[in-house]
């Protein structure tokens, strides 16, 4: 499945210097939806000015982590794209949090080697 989360360039032209809320639209108005081949990332608008919008956004979140979707990216809608880490958007993955995330540790308790296998690499 192919998920389009941004639009960097259109029509012989960059995008970068334009706001994310019209890099969205333009997104919204370019790409073809096909369920589950070609999708839109999800969009959750948020104001973050109230202790219901920090809540409603703790209930985004937890539903997401309960789909096993990876995480999310906080955007302002007037933020340009610059490549790297910027200053004002914040990834925040299930992985950052003790106990959600994909990773383990192993030990190795015993070895095995086999001339053999040596061997069988170099034909």
């Amino acid at each position: 499945m192919l998920i389009w989360f941004d639009l960097l360039y259109l029509n012989n032209e960059f995008l970068l210097h334009r706001p994310y809320a019209e890099r969205r639209d333009l997104l919204e108005q370019t790409v073809d939806v096909i369920p589950h081949f070609v999708e839109l990332s999800q969009r959750q608008l948020l104001n973050f000015t109230t202790a219901d919008d920090l809540e409603a956004f703790r209930q985004h979140y937890a539903k997401l982590i309960a789909q096993r979707e990876e995480g999310v990216i906080i955007k302002p809608l007037t933020s340009k794209y610059s490549p790297g880490r910027t200053g004002t958007w914040v990834k925040l993955k299930r992985d950052y949090i003790e106990g959600l995330g994909d990773t383990n540790r192993h030990q190795i308790h015993q070895r095995r080697y086999h001339r053999w296998f040596e061997l069988s690499r170099e034909i």
